[in-house]
């Protein structure tokens, strides 16, 4: 009598054990790099944006005048806009264009 108990309990076992790792875990697993991949990219817009601001202070110290330290930050950042513009456009060939 207890190797039939013990046999249905380890049926049991291996039943849950199988859909655990068929449905639990690739979902868990997907979730976890949603999340961490949010946290990674807030802390990157957090440490670009202190970059700016470090080299913003470093180029107003470091140059004569200050409009040559916001003249080079805008081209930084517009020749950055335009290197991400131009990576769009190769995802978005199936849909309409601007």
């Amino acid at each position: 009598m207890a190797e039939w108990s013990d046999q249905a309990v380890d049926t049991i076992e291996k039943v849950v054990v199988g859909i655990r790792e068929k449905a639990v875990l690739p979902i868990e697993r997907a979730s976890r790099m949603i999340v961490f991949g949010v946290f990674v990219g807030i802390l990157a817009i957090c440490a670009f944006t202190l970059l700016l601001i470090a080299l913003h202070r470093i180029l107003s110290i470091a140059l004569p005048a200050v409009w040559l330290a916001w003249m080079i930050e805008g081209v930084a950042i517009s020749l950055l806009g335009y290197f991400v513009w131009r990576q769009r456009s190769r995802f978005a060939q199936g849909s309409s264009s601007d």
